[in-house]
């Protein structure tokens, strides 16, 4: 027989057995969390911008610009310089590559931005102003991804990653950023706060995947993740609408087999496996580039055929598999920049609840970023910079953080399925049904995915 007490009663409407003495914070503390959340962003950014400081007032000339990290391959474009000449060292095609890149050097280009300092630097201000703006966006994106209270706590994470700092002012990867997880939002399952749309999702798709191809990435990550839903609908919507956006832009660009030869021919570049075996002159950076690429495509339709071939009922969860497909971009892709590595962040905070392994993974990204920097200065100056051994260091402790994080993600490639209520849970449930009725109405009373309530003891 049920014995009927305050705590048995109240259990309702506290989020049930494991919440009986767990209240809910309101709508309040929700909004609270979320402005602090991206006051902790606005620091972040902050710190970027004053890192592109020193070349905003003196310049992009290296080794000047190196020495002080703010050196940019947008600025490069601009001013039509490339990096010093290095073993695994991309002079600069990745601003060829990228067709939003390529667009915007164009347009500095006839402003006549690149023939003196101030014409380029307010011009990269204003770039700095759009990344700024783009950072915004995808924090509050991320926030409304974040369904669940254990969601809602990770978010900070990418909030301080240094990651941000060392990308503002390299390319326009902010604003793909961005695009990409608003079209997450706009295919986020119900309940949602933001009106579901297939359609609007696979044109931001689109626009992202021209400002960088990693795009794509996402793309099949979302593809894997309805499928398992069973969504076939917004599925069929999304990807129709992304493809006819591409071929609106490829027939607006028109470039695209002259922006693919070019990435081949300078397709290695610093935080890549292959950038570290370029050192040894015998190699043939062509073979190089044609074994990482086919290596990095059957690592992702391996990872996809596992991922689809397991038999669980529960779904997938979009985190966990975008962090494994952009991981193993960034392991076996033949160039993994520090702006490539942005687009792993969100997704990396969401599904990897390991606090040690995101500060390891941050930190080598910082290492990284700083001695890419150094050893542009070492190879214009010998007796100045970073020797490449260190820099070797430096890339294969963010290799070896990278596949640690991929091994972490796995952990929660599947949505948590709702937790089972227990005999005497489900007697105290059916006693006080009155009281599940109130419950409902609570702001905040409903878990989200993966969101699991303790007890205080």
């Amino acid at each position: 027989m049920t014995r009927f007490t305050p705590e048995t009663l109240a259990r309702p409407l506290l989020g049930g057995p494991s919440g009986a003495r767990l209240a809910t914070g309101g709508p309040q503390h929700g909004i609270v969390g979320g402005v602090l959340a991206m006051c902790l962003l606005g620091v972040t950014t902050l710190l970027g911008v004053l890192l592109q400081a020193p070349c905003v007032a003196r310049g992009w000339e290296q080794p000047f610009a190196s020495f002080r990290m703010c050196a940019s391959p947008l600025a490069n474009g601009i001013t039509a310089t490339t990096f010093p000449d290095a073993p695994g060292r991309a002079p600069g095609a990745s601003t060829e590559f990228s067709p939003a890149s390529a667009w915007l050097v164009g347009l500095a280009d006839r402003l006549g931005a690149g023939a003196e300092t101030g014409d380029t630097a307010f011009f990269m201000v204003l770039v700095l102003l759009l990344n700024v703006l783009a950072i915004a966006a995808a924090g509050i994106a991320l926030l409304l991804l974040g369904r669940s209270r254990g969601d809602r706590v990770w978010i900070p994470v990418a909030f301080v990653s240094p990651v941000i700092v060392f990308t503002l002012g390299q390319s326009l990867d902010p604003v793909g950023v961005a695009l990409a997880l608003w079209a997450v939002v706009l295919l986020r399952p119900a309940p949602s706060r933001v009106p579901r749309s297939p359609l609007v999702a696979g044109a931001l798709l689109a626009l992202a995947a021209f400002i960088n191809p990693l795009a794509l990435v996402v793309v099949l990550a979302l593809a894997l993740v309805l499928v398992s839903r069973r969504e076939t609908t917004d599925l069929i919507a999304a990807c129709g609408a992304f493809i006819v956006a591409v071929g609106v832009l490829i027939v607006l660009d028109g470039r695209l087999f002259g922006r693919l030869a070019a990435w081949w021919a300078e397709a290695i570049d610093r935080g890549s496996v292959v950038s570290l075996l370029s050192y040894e002159r015998s190699l043939d950076p062509g073979l190089l580039t044609a074994v990482s690429v086919i290596v990095w495509v059957l690592a992702l339709g391996i990872a996809c055929a596992v991922m689809l071939a397991g038999r669980s009922a529960a779904p997938l969860s979009l985190p966990a598999v975008a962090t494994v497909l952009l991981g193993l971009s960034l392991l076996f892709m033949p160039a993994a920049p520090t702006w490539n590595a942005l687009w792993l962040v969100p997704f990396a905070a969401l599904a990897v609840r390991h606090l040690w392994v995101q500060v390891a993974w941050g930190l080598s990204e910082a290492a990284l970023a700083a001695a890419v920097h150094l050893s542009d200065v070492t190879a214009l100056d010998a007796s100045e910079g970073l020797s490449p051994m260190w820099l070797s260091v430096f890339t294969l402790l963010r290799l070896f953080a990278l596949a640690f994080l991929v091994y972490l993600a796995t952990e929660r490639l599947r949505a948590a399925p709702p937790a089972r209520m227990s005999r005497d849970a489900t007697a105290d449930a059916v006693s006080a049904a009155a009281g599940s009725d109130i419950a409902s109405s609570v702001p905040g009373g409903g878990s989200g995915e993966g969101d699991t309530a303790r007890p205080n003891h």
